[in-house]
């Protein structure tokens, strides 16, 4: 079952600017308890900052002319995204990864990967869920160049977020339209990394971040 969307998004208000443009494809298929996905965005824009990014393009242009077209402020991406899924009456496995690539010099590109299973017994699902994340320079960039070089490298130091988690989780379902759910994650960044959360203590240390732990109760509901 192919299918082709483009979406467009920009929101404003006043010196605060989201702009998210994108097209998207996705190519289902389905048999039995299997399911798979395969997503395609071949072009996509994405700029949550434009002031900031505009500002260190320009920057970055002005001390590195010579590969000003590596410092673009769109955030222009690719994404190429895979999931494969399993559900039985028995047993649940989820898997995805998906893989960004940016036009851009000025951003890290992020890869993804998780995997979930489960089990049912009758109304509970217990399960567990490991997952991957990894950011890294970007793999089209200018030529070193001292003048532009310490810039780009604070730069990719505030984006390094890469992280590994484990997650041990029980959905119950209260009745078809009601599911409470609760989670307990071990999250353990990477050695010179934030991980995914932020305002960490003073005493957060960077070289070699503590696992953190996060605890969920939720409720979903289905109308």
């Amino acid at each position: 079952c192919p299918n082709l969307n483009g979406l467009g998004t920009v929101f404003a208000n006043g010196v605060d600017e989201i702009i998210s443009r994108a097209i998207t494809a996705t190519l289902t298929w389905e048999r039995g308890n299997w399911k798979s996905k395969l997503t395609l965005m071949p072009w996509g824009e994405f700029t949550s900052d434009p002031q900031q990014t505009r500002l260190l393009s320009a920057t970055l242009s002005q001390l590195d002319p010579s590969n000003a077209k590596y410092f673009d402020d769109r955030g222009t991406q690719k994404t190429l995204g895979f999931s494969l899924a399993y559900d039985s009456n028995d047993w649940l496995m989820i898997g995805e990864i998906v893989a960004r690539r940016y036009q851009s010099s000025t951003y890290r590109e992020p890869s993804a990967g998780y995997l979930t299973v489960g089990h049912h017994f009758g109304n509970a699902l217990p399960y567990v869920t490991l997952a991957r994340l990894r950011s890294s320079i970007p793999h089209n960039g200018p030529n070193a160049n001292p003048a532009s070089a310490a810039t780009l490298t604070a730069f990719y130091r505030g984006q390094q977020n890469s992280q590994s988690s484990l997650a041990l989780g029980m959905a119950y379902d209260v009745s078809p339209g009601v599911q409470i759910k609760s989670q307990l994650d071990f999250i353990r960044p990477d050695a010179g990394s934030n991980g995914l959360l932020f305002n960490h203590a003073p005493t957060y240390n960077r070289a070699s971040p503590p696992v953190e732990r996060l605890f969920s109760l939720s409720v979903d509901f289905v109308f």
